[in-house]
């Protein structure tokens, strides 16, 4: 049985691989940094942030790993005004199998 501070170590390491993220705006792809990231008992989140002035088609989320490949794909389609700000959040759950 993997402990609670087994699975602290290995969602850390995850966070650790993850570089930046992508979408694509109006069809062009565009790269994000990384906004914010948690550890809450066995739960990993990665937030993407997009501000007030951004608007249009966001699109194809991604999280790209340190050397290059898409770590996660969130691929659902935001149309955001440029009246408020977007945070877009990746989940994931650690647990033993």
């Amino acid at each position: 049985m993997i402990t609670p501070e087994g699975i602290q170590e290995v969602a850390q390491a995850i966070l650790e691989r993850i570089s930046h993220g992508v979408y694509d705006l109006d069809g062009v792809t565009n790269e994000s940094e990384i906004y914010k990231t948690s550890i809450e008992g066995n739960l990993l989140m990665v937030y993407l942030y997009f501000v007030d002035d951004l608007s249009g088609s966001l699109s194809n989320f991604k999280l790209i790993s340190n050397i290059g490949n898409e770590f996660a794909i969130k691929s659902e389609i935001i149309d955001k005004p440029e009246t408020k700000g977007l945070l877009v959040r990746f989940k994931f759950e650690v647990k033993e199998g």
